[in-house]
């Protein structure tokens, strides 16, 4: 098995993984051509990183975080916009998603996405001081289905480890949905500890 930082050219297979471990998801539900765009967003700026796992030349798991550089700057929001023409066109073809509730959920962040496309948002700046810019946030992570229980969750959490210290933070965070026991057991064994709470997701930080 080996960890490696992913290139434009692995995009296809990360996002075939991302949609077996989150069949549910919006950009799931978007088709994998919208997934791949938007973990593009991941391979754009130096302080945002990628990594997947190969066993046997098969993709069992990835990991997509970032360093924020401003106020605003979110893998949400980025990811959104990478893939917002994939996701736009996909939906122009099934119009049928927009009742989809999932989708729905979305439709605000689409409406404020087409607006600043039509008028270009002054240019960020860093004038935030608060805590959120001492972590590196892991934004997207999962193993596949078929290859959980192998200690992969464990190599990506660790090597997560490395960017945080790349990049000089003194923590990593992360949130996940309060259903994914699976994945709340894992970081926990790996030493995160839970840091607070929202309507239906946790938060983990680890020190490093």
């Amino acid at each position: 098995m080996t960890i490696i930082e992913s290139r434009s050219t692995d995009l296809k297979a990360i996002a075939d993984c991302f949609m077996l471990c989150f069949p549910d998801s919006f950009a799931v539900l978007l088709g994998n051509k919208t997934v791949e765009k938007s973990l593009e967003w991941f391979l754009k700026d130096e302080n945002r990183f990628l990594i997947h796992v190969e066993a046997n030349g098969v993709t069992v798991g990835f990991m997509g975080g970032f360093s924020p550089q401003f106020v605003g700057d979110g893998a949400k929001s980025g990811m959104l916009r990478q893939s917002f023409t994939t996701a736009f066109l996909t939906i122009l073809t099934k119009p049928s998603l927009l009742f989809h509730e999932e989708v729905r959920k979305y439709v605000p962040a689409f409406i404020k996405n087409i607006y600043l496309r039509i008028r270009k948002p002054a240019k960020k700046t860093n004038t935030a001081t608060d805590k959120y810019f001492e972590n590196v946030l892991i934004s997207t992570m999962g193993v596949h289905p078929a290859h959980r229980r192998n200690g992969y969750a464990q190599m990506l959490l660790r090597e997560a480890e490395m960017y945080g210290a790349k990049y000089n933070r003194q923590q990593l965070h992360l949130s996940v949905k309060k259903k994914n026991t699976s994945a709340i057991e894992a970081y926990t064994k790996a030493g995160w500890l839970f840091s607070g709470e929202l309507k239906d997701t946790y938060h983990f930080e680890k020190k490093i």
